[in-house]
């Protein structure tokens, strides 16, 4: 199991969800610090529909700084991932 700082999933990290979450608007300009103990620091899965994620930062994790699967309709903006011990970025 992985853990994760934010989420935007009805599922936790790892675990494919059996619906959407539509229309989630998120304006962060907040910085995520997984302390290197944090699978995940922004983890996001089967979003759609005019959702939107704007400035988040994310450092120290030890997956994926920032994951998004699975998403369409979507807009993700102003996403940094710095010093993660894994991948920065994945989308999939």
């Amino acid at each position: 199991m992985f853990l994760e700082r934010l989420r935007a999933s009805k599922s936790p990290a790892g675990v494919e969800p059996s619906s959407d979450t539509s229309n989630v608007k998120f304006v962060g300009g907040c910085v995520l610090d997984g302390n290197n103990k944090i699978g995940y620091g922004f983890y996001a899965a089967y979003i759609t529909n005019e959702s939107s994620f704007d400035k988040i930062s994310v450092i120290n994790t030890t997956t994926d700084g920032i994951r998004v699967e699975k998403s369409w309709y979507a807009v993700f903006r102003d996403l940094v991932a710095k010093g993660n011990l894994g991948n920065g970025i994945t989308i999939r």
